[in-house]
């Protein structure tokens, strides 16, 4: 019920912000200066505020009415659509935070070059994009505008030639300039793109216990290497959700598996459900 609300609640955010609430205002004031974080929690307040409360009304007179009349079903349907209120509630107000994130801000606005702090949450693997050579996510902490640094927190997926791919490590902050745009796909809302000569700074080292558990998927990578090319793809697939060939290693191994027999293998395994049966025990194709 939760989940469903949840989904039901992001669909339409996405409906009512596209449908030209706030993309026309938001980009006026990202223009003239003016710190949209403060201006656009007007729509929150006055579009949340009432259907909340609206939503603990009816979740209060169904309690009243549940049990002056002893009628079980109503206790349960109460429970639920206290569920459903939460959740959408919640998708709602996180959604609402991150559209009015002043990188999300500089993003509409247009596609420009932004220096940005950020941590790296994801590992660094192959791009699914054919003019970069590798991905990651990471999560701002700030972001430059105008010569001012201003704090950002919302997600971004980073694209970048093989020149960076080996200095971005999971759990290390770094100082990056790129172009920042909206992404064009996917669930992560904002694109970071490194290309060129932008210099990459780290900041801060990853944490002592993340710096562990790279250094344990890296010789664990080391050793599949060894094996044959339909080892080398599914092994750590099955056991860390990184398939084989989608791996950015640091070092020079043997040669990389084929990108056509990689992908004909995994279409393989997903037709014959063992990717659900992956998914069901833990293990899962990233």
């Amino acid at each position: 019920m939760m989940w469903a609300a949840s989904l039901g609640a992001h669909a339409l955010f996405a409906w009512r912000m596209s449908d030209g609430l706030g993309t026309g205002q938001a980009k006026a004031d990202a223009g003239a200066g003016i710190d949209v974080t403060i201006i656009g929690m007007e729509w929150p307040v006055t579009r949340i505020l009432p259907i909340t409360v609206a939503s603990c009304a009816v979740v209060a007179a169904m309690i009243v009415v549940s049990f002056r009349l002893r009628i079980r079903w109503t206790g349960t349907l109460t429970v639920c659509v206290a569920v459903a209120c939460i959740g959408s509630m919640t998708a709602i107000a996180s959604d609402t935070i991150a559209w009015h994130d002043p990188a999300s801000a500089q993003a509409r606005q247009s596609s420009s070059y932004h220096e940005v702090m950020a941590t790296v949450t994801t590992p660094v693997i192959a791009s699914d994009q054919r003019t970069y050579d590798c991905q990651t996510d990471i999560r701002l902490s700030g972001i430059t505008v105008d010569g001012t640094g201003v704090r950002s927190t919302v997600a971004v997926r980073v694209y970048a030639d093989e020149s960076y791919c080996g200095q971005l490590r999971r759990g290390a902050v770094h100082l990056l300039t790129g172009v920042l745009q909206q992404a064009r796909y996917g669930r992560i809302p904002l694109w970071l793109l490194l290309e060129g000569k932008q210099p990459v700074a780290q900041v801060r080292a990853p944490p002592c216990h993340l710096a562990a558990i790279e250094h344990v998927q890296e010789a664990f990578f080391t050793v599949t290497e060894q094996l044959s090319d339909q080892g080398r793809v599914l092994v750590p697939g099955l056991t860390m959700g990184v398939l084989g060939q989608d791996y950015i290693g640091g070092e020079t191994g043997p040669m990389p598996v084929t990108s056509t027999y990689a992908q004909t293998l995994e279409n393989q395994f997903r037709q014959s459900g063992i990717m659900h049966l992956m998914a069901v025990s833990g293990g899962h194709f990233v």
